[in-house]
């Protein structure tokens, strides 16, 4: 068998080719989550919300993000108390963060 593989890209390449660094506050949060971040350049990102089982209950896409840093306030109203993981995935960058809602 002839295999041509071209264009590779590790996971190191992925992830720090468009750095971000993501905090959420308040942290527990109740009724609002401020998520701010820094990126090496402007993409468009999505942002998933997992619950502990690992079931999406949340989901913002195409959200426009720039070069610097970046703020998002997201309500948290439709999401019951638990604690959840936030992914953040662009083109060229990810991050993830634990998050705790109360009531």
């Amino acid at each position: 068998d002839n295999i041509t593989v071209t264009g590779t890209t590790s996971i190191n390449d992925y992830e720090s080719s468009n750095v971000i660094a993501l905090k959420c506050a308040p942290n527990p949060a109740s009724d609002f989550l401020n998520l701010s971040f820094s990126l090496a350049a402007s993409e468009r990102l999505t942002l998933t919300f997992y619950n502990e089982l690992g079931k999406i209950v949340k989901q913002e896409q195409a959200l426009q993000a720039y070069e610097g840093l970046n703020e998002i306030r997201i309500s948290t109203d439709d999401l019951p108390a638990g604690t959840y993981i936030i992914d953040m995935v662009g083109d060229n960058s990810k991050a993830t963060e634990r998050l705790s809602i109360v009531r």
